[in-house]
């Protein structure tokens, strides 16, 4: 996670079982990392939590719930990752950005649904080098 600009990221939970993979990471992002309406207000602590069901043939499905108290924000999200061809794979994502706040919360929705999809192209990305390097 330091590699992808997270410095403060913890996995605070993680289990494996009946055919589901749960994973719930908090993360503290700095504000040069945030959409401008939310950054001056400094440092924020995001949690996020993952289930990934099992596979059932080339598709795994999953969900996201994530939430930033002290914004007043929610994150609710489905995802599906699929097989495309031998060597690769194609991640869908939909889901919906809630926040509460005054004056800025549209312009901080507006950041952050822009913000996620190109969050996870970045953690694919990382996990594609990760796994080339191992090889």
């Amino acid at each position: 996670m330091a590699e992808l600009g997270e410095r403060r990221a913890t996995l605070t939970r993680f289990s494996a079982g009946h055919g589901v993979t749960t994973a719930e990471v908090t993360n503290v992002v700095a504000p040069h990392l945030l959409p401008k309406a939310a950054a001056r207000y400094g440092d924020i602590t995001v949690q996020i939590e993952e289930h990934w069901h099992e596979l059932v043939g080339d598709v795994a499905r999953g969900v996201m719930h994530g939430r930033v108290a002290a914004a007043r924000l929610q994150v609710e999200g489905s995802f599906r990752l699929r097989a495309s061809g031998s060597a690769a794979c194609v991640l869908s994502l939909d889901g919906t950005v809630a926040s509460a706040l005054p004056l800025v919360g549209r312009a901080v929705e507006a950041g952050l649904a822009k913000e996620i999809p190109e969050g996870f192209t970045r953690n694919c990305e990382f996990i594609r080098q990760w796994v080339e390097r191992q090889s």
